[in-house]
């Protein structure tokens, strides 16, 4: 139990607890190195009898990451070997992810029981981060002195452990969307509980995510209307514009919402994916090459070519896929998000949220979302049925 706590206190800084190598092209996160520990021996003592029984029903999820071999397989040739090397480490943590959804899944069939520990360790996590974020909003609001590692000057905007508005609003709205869909079932007093969806719906707002915002309002609407609680949706909206309306208007453009600089940046960013996509249409360029293709290109500064972040992805997480495995991998994909999404209702709403959010932001490639939602699929509706003294 200590070391699923661990793990999760370790997901919950963030950005702190990265290590980076080859000049920030390869990160590497301490609870993923412990999820990589604990994973070990479990592959080593299930072998092949969980993957069998993963095919099954998984089949989809199984077949992208095939595409992903398959296209960085036959693109090696095009570039070079230390290029080739980043690109395999990055591949290696995607199949960290889902071994280890895999993997701990088949325990959690097994031991109905761990599912309770995981549910622990997550509501753990649920606590600690609003008082991270809360803490980097009141006493860390400017990020623009980290500006020269190639993080985004974001202003008076939250940001948490994260350092990164999107980012951060992706794992507040996913904390969010199951603490509603769960309020009755999760072992915590009505107040904890209420102070709790306050706290992550002032938080998501203090973003200024507007991929936020649309994502949760239309995954929101999409939850009211299958409970038909039609007059909800009315009340949604009202407190939804209520809310724009009394935000802190601080200094800062990223504050204010009718910007139109990261639109501009963001379309020409798609456009240049849309190019690259063209030039290897069926299985793409491999993934984790876009900063090798954009720097062959001459699209990236010599000065920071390195160090940026967003010069190895685009402002997508459908164009990247669809950039490093072309429109067979983007199709694999979209068949996996739809084949995860009939898991549970929680499951299908955060599919909705994390797809619809990704449109405008990498969320569902990043490994903290990754992780989240493979967490909360773990979990299952099984995992409340449950009574626990020492998480009232």
């Amino acid at each position: 139990m200590i070391f699923i706590y661990l793990i999760f206190f370790l997901f919950s800084l963030g950005q702190i607890g990265r290590i980076s190598f080859f000049g920030q092209q390869v990160n590497i996160y301490l609870y993923e190195l412990l999820l990589s520990i604990s994973l070990l021996p479990l592959i080593l003592k299930y072998k092949l009898e969980s993957l069998k029984q993963a095919f099954k029903m998984h089949k989809e999820i199984f077949v992208f990451f095939v595409v992903l071999l398959f296209s960085y397989l036959i693109e090696l040739s095009f570039f070079t070997a230390n290029q080739n090397a980043v690109a395999f480490l990055y591949l290696l943590r995607l199949a960290l992810y889902f071994f280890a959804f895999i993997y701990i899944g088949w325990i959690v069939k097994r031991k109905p029981n761990f599912s309770k520990k995981i549910l622990q360790g997550l509501l753990f996590f649920i606590i600690l981060t609003p008082i991270f974020s809360l803490a980097q909003y009141f006493l860390y609001p400017d990020l623009r002195n980290l500006f020269y590692l190639g993080w985004d000057p974001h202003l008076s905007r939250a940001f948490g452990l994260y350092l990164d508005t999107s980012v951060a609003a992706a794992i507040y709205g996913i904390a969010l969307l199951f603490l509603l869909v769960n309020f009755s079932k999760i072992k915590l007093s009505t107040y904890s509980k209420l102070m709790l969806i306050l706290v992550y719906s002032i938080m998501g707002m203090l973003t200024y995510s507007r991929g936020f915002y649309v994502a949760m309002l239309l995954t929101l609407t999409v939850y009211l209307v299958s409970r038909k609680k039609y007059f909800y949706i009315l009340l949604l909206t009202v407190i939804f514009f209520l809310s724009l309306m009394i935000l802190p208007k601080k200094f800062g453009e990223g504050v204010n919402l009718l910007r139109t600089f990261s639109v501009d940046s963001r379309f020409q960013d798609d456009k240049v994916a849309i190019s690259i996509w063209q030039r290897k249409p069926l299985l793409g360029i491999g993934y984790n090459r876009i900063r090798y293709e954009k720097e062959r290109l001459g699209l990236l500064e010599k000065e920071n070519e390195d160090v940026t972040h967003s010069g190895a992805s685009f402002p997508s997480s459908f164009l990247i896929v669809l950039v490093t495995s072309g429109i067979v991998g983007l199709l694999a994909f979209i068949f996996a998000l739809l084949k995860l999404a009939k898991n549970s209702e929680l499951a299908k709403l955060l599919i909705i949220f994390t797809a619809v959010f990704s449109l405008t932001d990498n969320i569902l490639l990043h490994p903290f979302v990754l992780f989240l939602l493979f967490t909360l699929l773990l979990s299952g509706r099984k995992a409340f049925n449950y009574r626990s003294n020492n998480l009232r």
